[in-house]
């Protein structure tokens, strides 16, 4: 007995593989939605940092979950193949993104260890240095710096670990350049 819709390779049917797309997509919006919701409800009441990260990884389970979920009844998806093909895909992985490693672990150490903080003001590096820069934004690779000129900065977690880093907004103390001319000849 065959069946008169094509099917994809492991007998999913192409119809199903649609909506799983489709579910994909839906779940891509509720994990935002998700994200936008939890950042209102928290602004005000935690830390900026707090609720960008708390909300971050109800976002995260969003998406994950519900595509495991719609991966598993939509397309047979069996979670033992993908656990023994884990083991070599691991290996590809470290091997080939050993920069997006470090910055992720460098976050997750800047999260720990909070030498910097939101709006705080600091400069990064030796030379060349960002300058005196406001923290901005923090993700899992990156962090978001302005500049006085008010030009962004996407600063790789990593450097931010392993560069000199001076806060100025912790020390309570700022030193200001400014020059002066004096007109010469005058008494």
């Amino acid at each position: 007995m065959q069946s008169s819709e094509p099917s994809l390779i492991g007998g999913g049917s192409i119809g199903a593989f649609f909506a799983f797309i489709l579910t994909l997509i839906v779940l891509l919006i509720l994990g935002n939605l998700a994200y936008m919701l939890l950042r209102r409800a928290l602004d005000g009441r935690v830390s900026p940092r707090a609720a960008k990260w708390t909300a971050a990884i109800l976002q995260y389970a969003v998406i994950i979950g519900g595509g495991y979920a719609s991966a598993r009844y939509l397309l047979a998806f069996d979670l033992n193949a993908v656990v023994a093909s884990l083991g070599i895909i691991s290996i590809v992985v470290a091997v080939s993104s050993t920069q997006i490693t470090q910055n992720i672990l460098a976050g997750i150490l800047i999260t720990i260890n909070r030498p910097v903080q939101l709006e705080e003001w600091i400069v990064v590096g030796e030379l060349p240095s960002t300058g005196l820069c406001r923290v901005r934004d923090f993700s899992f690779t990156t962090t978001i710096l302005q500049g006085l000129d008010g030009s962004l900065i996407l600063m790789p977690n990593s450097s931010i670990i392993a560069s000199k880093v001076v806060n100025y907004s912790r020390g309570g103390l700022m030193e200001i350049r400014v020059s002066i001319t004096i007109p010469a000849g005058r008494t």
